[in-house]
């Protein structure tokens, strides 16, 4: 058995009741089989539902179910962002938007931790006074993520749904507090809202329950300090970058590039000081890219427990950007204009047009709004 599969079944043990032994992938490797009968299948084997309640997933459902169990321990080993945990459960829970935020005991607020398909007014109620909202209350006492129809009181009566959520366009969506298996102790949570009334039937709705535990993993922040901090392959670069900008390398190579990478600390700094969990993107290194995960988290050990993790692992950016366009990108998505980002970089208005129309040909988009949202649902940042 792998690594990865030996995190996947010590910390996100998820199993498929129902129709797995009649899907046509090959989702053979229950946990009695040895590692030679192993495959990719064997991160599924039983989703518990809860008791008296069975899910029945389709092969697609399986499927996703086995990526999204593999997303999940790329996330925790800090070598794949968050969002690709919203991309995959998307196919699993329908939804036009969703968020998962992590919740901070001591302050006793939630932070984002990924997002897709909220506005900034909907995004920042989520994670401020909708906590005040009777829904909010009630779903921490289910045992089961709640849609808008679960509740004994009309949820469509709520300023909550009345002023923030009909405006967007919401008619349905759930909420499921995140809570580590065998714990009572909610970790986060998970938003998610359909602009179809229908939403999720009870099926989804059980399924989602069975999944919630896996997604505890990704929000719990004390639990990703200890496994990012560990080592997926000799190439992973890590270090822990405290809130005073001091660097704490894993080893020499990781020094080396925090040494020759100064931007790393600022973008660590910056993320320290905003309403987010994590950042993403790419650093020029050593003659080649890197992809670079940020993920805030605590250190008790400090007397100022707040810190980023870092890991960095070999690899460029997509669609072929070069270096200069992964800049402009990044202004871009920052709200700059030409003329801010030609100031910016000290180039010519005309040269910096002419940027800007090798992004959208090479990215595939026909406006600089669509770029600047993929930059940010798929860290396209450049870091340094």
């Amino acid at each position: 058995m792998t690594y990865r599969e030996h995190l996947f079944e010590d910390f996100c043990p998820i199993t498929v009741r129902g129709q797995v032994r009649e899907a046509s992938a090959p989702l053979h490797g229950g946990r009695g089989e040895t590692g030679a009968q192993k495959g990719h299948g064997s991160l599924i084997s039983e989703v518990e539902a809860p008791v008296g309640q069975v899910v029945r997933g389709s092969s697609a459902d399986l499927l996703a179910t086995a990526e999204l169990g593999d997303v999940v321990a790329s996330v925790l080993l800090g070598v794949a962002d968050v969002s690709e945990v919203l991309r995959v459960l998307r196919r699993i829970v329908p939804f036009d938007a969703a968020m998962l935020s992590t919740y901070d005991p001591v302050r006793g607020a939630h932070r984002r931790v990924a997002q897709v398909g909220y506005d900034n007014r909907v995004a920042s109620f989520a994670n401020s006074d909708y906590v005040s909202c009777p829904s909010y209350r009630a779903t921490l006492d289910s045992p089961m993520p709640m849609r808008m129809r679960d509740y004994s009181f009309d949820f469509h009566d709520l300023p909550t749904y009345r002023d923030v959520l009909r405006p967007a366009g919401f008619a349905e969506g759930a909420t499921a507090v995140l809570r580590r298996s065998g714990t009572t102790v909610q970790a986060g949570r998970l938003v998610i809202s359909q602009r179809d009334p229908a939403g999720i039937d009870d099926e989804r709705r059980v399924l989602l329950s069975a999944l919630a535990p896996m997604l505890a993993r990704i929000v719990d922040t004390h639990g990703r300090m200890r496994l990012l901090c560990a080592r997926s392959a000799p190439s992973t670069l890590t270090a822990v970058i405290t809130v005073e900008g001091e660097t704490r390398p894993l080893d020499t190579a990781a020094a080396r590039l925090c040494h020759e990478v100064p931007d790393l600390v600022h973008a660590a700094l910056e993320l320290l000081g905003a309403d987010a969990v994590s950042r993403s993107g790419y650093v020029w290194h050593d003659k080649g890219w890197w992809r670079v995960v940020m993920t805030r988290s605590e250190d008790f050990s400090l007397p100022q427990p707040d810190v980023v993790v870092v890991t960095a692992t070999p690899g460029g950016p997509p669609d072929a950007l070069t270096r200069r366009e992964l800049h402009v990108l990044t202004l871009i998505a920052d709200g700059l204009s030409n003329a801010d980002i030609a100031a910016r970089l000290g180039l010519s208005v005309r040269t910096v047009t002419t940027h800007v129309e090798h992004i959208l040909a090479k990215m595939g988009r026909p406006s600089r709004a669509g770029c600047a949202a993929r930059t940010e649902a798929e860290g396209l940042r450049l870091l340094g």
